[in-house]
This record gives structure tokens, C-alpha cells and sequence, in this order.
């Protein structure tokens, strides 16, 4: 249809100009449909509030509600758990921590009724926030989650990942901001 209108507008160049440009922009959306439609449905599939803000898809019968429950803290409340976690000194950290153990209490009875959505997503709250001292209990939880979900290499990719965060000097963005907190009038070298 568009075409058609393109080759009636001989005479008008600036309607044919814009007619081809759509034309163009139609094109390349028809080419990237399949993509779009997969976002779409894996979007609608997907459950939780991660702090990546992407979801996750884990099998949930929304008939039965089996295999997802929420949190029972919200984002702002476990990061700021983790965040005490972290700021703790060494004498504190254990107190700091129950908060997240009671959590970690409760995905235990998810697991038990096959909602193992709640420890992948707290498993992945943690390990997405980064600090060491929440990396056995993110291996637990994701481990876990991943072994009752069926998702065994996942638990082998976490493993490799956290033995290689642990190494020093990988904090690559804080590394960053200190040099150019030190460097005179703001100047880079690059």
C-alpha cells in the first residue's frame, strides 16, 4: 500500500522523500519483529522484582500459585540489610546478618512447597549487590534454586564466577573514580 503511494507521488518529492523513509522504518521493524515478540512474552512471563529490575522466569501454575512467592521485604529494605551487611564492622557482622538469615529461613519453607522462585531471587538480590560477605549465602540460595529448577549448569557458572570475584583488584568502576578524584582539575590522561 505504502509503495503504491510512492509511485502515485511522482510529482510531489517531499511526500515520496517521507513515503520511503516510513517505508524504510516499517522494514526494519518487520525485521526485528521476532525479536520484539520475544521480549514481549518473556516479559509476561516473568515473575519477581529482582533488582535488576529484568525478572526472572521460573515455572509458576498462577492456578495452583506454585512456584513463586514474593519477598517479604521490599527492594529498598533488603538493600538496605545488605548495605548494614557490608558497613558492619568484623565484631557485628553475625547481628547484621540475621536479618538476612531470617530471609534465607523463609525461602527454606518456599523450597519445601515448591516455590523455588523466592531463593532464586533473593539468591540473585545478593549476588548482584557484589559484597564478599554475602557470597556463601548467594552460592547457597542460588545453588539451591538452580538444583530444584533444573538449571545444574547455572550452579557451575556461579561457582567459577564467585571463585573469581574473590580475587583483588577487580572493582574496576571504584578503581576508576579514584583516579580521577586524584587527578588535578579534573584532566585525564587518555
Amino acid at each position: 500500500m505504502i509503495k503504491e503511494q510512492v509511485k502515485k507521488s511522482k510529482d510531489d518529492v517531499n511526500q515520496k522523500v517521507t513515503l520511503e523513509q516510513v517505508l524504510q522504518s516499517l522494514s526494519r521493524v518487520s525485521q526485528n519483529k521476532h525479536l520484539l515478540s520475544y521480549k514481549s512474552k518473556r516479559k509476561a512471563r516473568a515473575v519477581g522484582n529482582v533488582m535488576h529490575h529484568v525478572g526472572m522466569v521460573v515455572p509458576y501454575d498462577e492456578k495452583t500459585e506454585v512456584g513463586y512467592r514474593p519477598l517479604t521485604v521490599t527492594n529498598v529494605e533488603l538493600r538496605r540489610m545488605m548495605q548494614n551487611v557490608a558497613a558492619a564492622p568484623l565484631a557485628q557482622v553475625k547481628t547484621a546478618l540475621s536479618s538476612i538469615q531470617d530471609l534465607v529461613t523463609l525461602v527454606n519453607f518456599a523450597n519445601d512447597e515448591c516455590d523455588y522462585g523466592m531463593g532464586l531471587e533473593l539468591g540473585l538480590d545478593l549476588f548482584l549487590f557484589g559484597n564478599e560477605r554475602l557470597h556463601s549465602t548467594a552460592l547457597f540460595l542460588l545453588q539451591t534454586a538452580y538444583t530444584l529448577l533444573h538449571r545444574t549448569k547455572f550452579v557451575e557458572i556461579i561457582k567459577d564466577h564467585l571463585s573469581c570475584r574473590k580475587m583483588e583488584n577487580l572493582d574496576y568502576l571504584t578503581k576508576k573514580l579514584e583516579a580521577d578524584d586524584e587527578e588535578p582539575d579534573g584532566q585525564r590522561d587518555e
